[in-house]
């Protein structure tokens, strides 16, 4: 099969780390399922203990088998939101994750209540829609995304840009968005795989 040259290919060294994780995790939970040892069930009552107490097990292991707690390297000085897998933002009635799309990025504007210059900072950020990103108004979220101005998402769900302000956006993004969209040599080509 061949891949259109617009098909956004994700290094295997960002994923790396987190296909050790998994083959790790999934070597754990294969002897905590397959070990029918006394030792083996008491292992598994232990630990269906943690889970069932909603702790730090639960969320660790929910976060994991959802993919919410995937998380990819930050870039240094970049948003500590970079390389999260973003929240389910509601996008005018639909969800963030039914919208995403294989062959594009997601740039949401979350707009800005405090001040007036959000009509032109939303046209701004419409110039930057393209053939590999959509633009889309999205409401405020709360907790770590409570501050976030604009977010360009992967298509895979996880932030690339993420930004606080209208001052560091109007300095920053259209630079982000072409580093994460610009086609480089090696997606130039048709890739066959």
């Amino acid at each position: 099969m061949l891949l259109p040259s617009t098909f956004i290919i994700f290094t295997f060294a960002e994923r790396r780390h987190v296909a050790h994780r998994l083959l790790d995790d999934t070597l754990a939970q294969d002897a905590l399922m397959h070990t029918f040892s006394p030792a083996g069930r008491a292992l598994r009552e232990k630990f269906n203990g943690f889970i069932a107490r909603r702790g730090e097990v639960f969320e660790e292991l929910s976060g994991w088998l959802s993919g919410l707690a995937v998380h990819y390297p930050q870039p240094e000085g970049s948003h500590p939101l970079v390389g999260t897998k973003a929240p389910d933002a509601v996008l005018g009635g639909e969800g963030l994750v039914r919208s995403l799309r294989p062959d594009r990025f997601m740039l949401l504007d979350f707009g800005d209540s405090s001040s007036d210059d959000s009509a032109s900072d939303g046209s701004a950020l419409t110039e930057l829609a393209g053939a590999r990103v959509e633009v889309r108004s999205a409401r405020r979220h709360t907790g770590a995304w409570a501050t976030v101005r604009a977010a360009l998402i992967r298509p895979d769900g996880h932030v690339a840009y993420a930004v606080d302000s209208a001052e560091s956006m109007a300095e920053t993004l259209p630079d982000a968005v072409a580093a994460w969209t610009r086609p480089t040599a090696s997606s130039e080509r048709l890739v066959s795989v």
